[in-house]
């Protein structure tokens, strides 16, 4: 009996084994026929051998063992035998991963009433970005530029103490008017989650640019802010603005008295009803141009890696404002677009994000105007220069203006400013102030000289002109002049303020370099006094008169420094102009402290 069982498992081990070798020949057969199909009459004498030892190995591997493994072990041999028989059940392949860098492309448009700007944008996530484009002023040629922004921030304690670095590097060729725009800051930020629905974050940010060789966007800004996070979706934050300036007029050229002054203080509520929707109110008092109002951002489209957002603002500017003729209505407006890596499947990008913007803060556009210029020798300015010489102060030289019209009063600060300008600029002191030696007595004397200086010195050159019918022969008290264009303006400012005329020392740039002038508002209409010229707008408006400006030396103004009674530093205007350029270099100090200081990182 044991015997007939040993020999019926032995014939049973046999028929096992015959039907063993068949299957593996069958398969032998299949698979060499198919790699003689694929590689041809060369590559059979590589293909047949290969292809009969990779099927033997896998079948003799799994008929050696008892049990399969729970997981087959997937090499090249077992995808290329895979792929060669169409049976991938026992080696299922595993998608292969694209390689992304962590780069961005896109689009940027940005205009409003003082420009526009076009770039091409390529960034490397949060970091760094260049821009590639074109900027233009109304009006003006096209402007190409290339601009690099660094935004790189830092964790230095755990999630709650951050620091960064916002900043950038822009050429522009042929210039806008400098060649070199650079603006550099660093800001520093805490924040603290007191409680799972309360959370509250408070930061700086510090920052200067300069442009050159003409120097027509020189800034010193600080900001302070808080911001507070409850309930998860409201949110409240505060922020001072401040400007580095000079405490008055005569010394804007001297750098040891520049410290940061208030500029305004700007507060904002914020309500967000899940990721896709956020409005907010807010007010900015500005020293110059206030503005409050509201806005709402939308997500309108979230599909295949497409989310596409629309945000837009609107409320008043320049109430209770010298500066603007009238209430302005305003309005920003935007689409933004963001496209993740499955769009860029040919690329090695992680997405694109394009983004286009228009404001608009106050009406009008560049008026009709007027232009006047004064000689020395013109009969209208008679009455000034009897006027002048018949006054032993300045104070009796006001006091003999009193009750005069407004175009009398300003025909008489034109005639001093023409005077001013010819004999009065004390090169010598600027000289001394370039090459920073700030405590020479000569830059001293000029930076404390006062009112009843310069009205002294406007009597003796007009007198020295009157007796000798000329400049020649100049005396040294004369010639080596009493101040620069922010002495000489701020005086022809007072003279104005003092018979009822709402004036102010204001810094401009021209083609060359940075100046001084004299603005004043006058019977609904505004006015620069530049030395002998005057240009008027029709309407009592900061931003027209300072166009009209910017339309005669060709060239536009992007900041603006005022001062007030007494030459006081008052606050600093950013121009529309000025917003298109800060705006599309990244280096806008109240949009960073926004976006980048106190936002909430976690």
């Amino acid at each position: 009996m044991g015997s007939l069982i040993f020999r019926k498992f032995k014939q049973t081990k046999g028929n096992r084994e015959n039907k063993g070798r068949e299957i593996r020949r069958r398969k032998r057969e299949e698979f060499t026929k198919k790699g003689l199909g694929l590689c041809g009459k060369t590559g059979r004498v590589i293909a047949v051998p290969l292809a009969v030892f990779i099927v033997d190995s896998a079948l003799n591997s799994s008929e050696a063992k008892a049990q399969p493994p729970e997981k087959p072990q997937i090499t090249e041999h077992t995808r290329d035998l895979c792929a060669l028989t169409s049976d991938c059940t026992e080696f299922p392949i595993e998608p292969v991963k694209k390689i992304k860098l962590p780069l961005y492309t896109g689009y940027s448009v940005f205009a409003n009433e003082g420009g526009s700007s076009f770039s091409a944008d390529l960034s490397w996530e949060d970091y760094v970005s260049a821009g590639l484009g074109v900027m233009w002023f109304n009006p003006s040629e096209p402007h190409p530029f290339l601009n690099v922004l660094g935004t790189p921030h830092f964790n230095l304690w755990k999630d709650y103490l951050r620091m960064g670095y916002i900043g950038n590097v822009a050429v522009s060729y042929p210039g806008i008017n400098s060649t070199l725009y650079t603006s550099h800051g660093m800001d520093i930020s805490f924040q603290y989650p007191f409680h799972e629905k309360f959370k509250m974050g408070v930061g700086t940010l510090i920052q200067a640019g300069f442009s050159f060789p003409t120097y027509d966007d020189i800034y010193a800004k600080w900001a302070v802010g808080l911001k507070i996070n409850f309930l998860k979706n409201f949110e409240v934050y505060s922020m001072v603005l401040m400007n580095f300036a000079a405490s008055k007029t005569p010394k804007t050229q001297w750098a040891l008295d520049y410290a940061p002054r208030f500029q305004g203080v700007e507060v904002g509520f914020s309500w967000a009803y899940l990721p896709t929707f956020t409005a907010s109110l807010f007010a900015n008092f500005d020293v110059i141009q206030p503005y409050a109002g509201g806005s709402i951002t939308r997500q309108i489209v979230s599909i295949g890696g497409w989310n596409i957002y629309v945000f837009g603002s609107a409320g008043l500017s320049s109430w209770n404002s010298d500066f603007f003729e009238t209430l302005n209505f305003f309005i920003f407006a935007g689409v933004q677009i963001d496209v993740d890596d499955s769009h860029n499947l040919a690329t090695l990008l992680s997405g694109t994000n394009h983004k286009f913007q228009y404001e608009n803060m106050n009406l009008g556009n560049t008026p009709e105007f007027s232009l006047k210029s004064v000689s020395l020798d013109a009969g209208e300015v008679e009455d000034a220069r009897d006027s002048l010489l018949s006054s032993s102060s300045f104070e009796e030289l006001l006091e003999k203006y009193k009750g005069k019209s407004a175009d009398e009063v300003l025909l008489a600060a034109n005639y001093f400013g023409k005077v001013l300008g010819e004999v009065g600029y004390n090169y010598g002191a600027l000289e001394k102030m370039e090459g920073l030696e700030l405590f020479d007595p000569v830059v001293e004397e000029m930076v404390n000289e006062d009112y009843s200086d310069l009205f002294e010195f406007v009597k003796n050159a007009v007198d020295f002109y009157e007796t000798n019918g000329g400049w020649s022969g100049m005396p040294d008290e004369i010639k080596k002049g009493i101040s620069i264009c922010g002495g000489i303006h701020e005086f022809l400012a007072e003279f104005l303020r003092q018979n009822g005329l709402n004036a102010y020392a204001i810094s401009v740039n021209t083609a060359n370099t940075a100046h001084v002038v004299t603005l004043v508002f006058h019977e609904g209409k505004a006015s620069i006094v530049d030395y002998g010229k005057r240009y008027t707008a029709e309407s009592g408006s900061l931003d027209e008169v300072l166009r009209i400006y910017m339309k005669t030396k060709g060239v536009p103004i992007f900041n603006s420094q005022v001062f007030t009674k007494g030459g006081v530093y008052l606050g600093t205007y950013t121009t529309p102009e000025g917003r298109v350029l800060h705006k599309t270099f990244g280096v806008d100090v109240e949009e960073n402290m926004k976006s980048i200081v106190l936002k909430f990182w976690k």
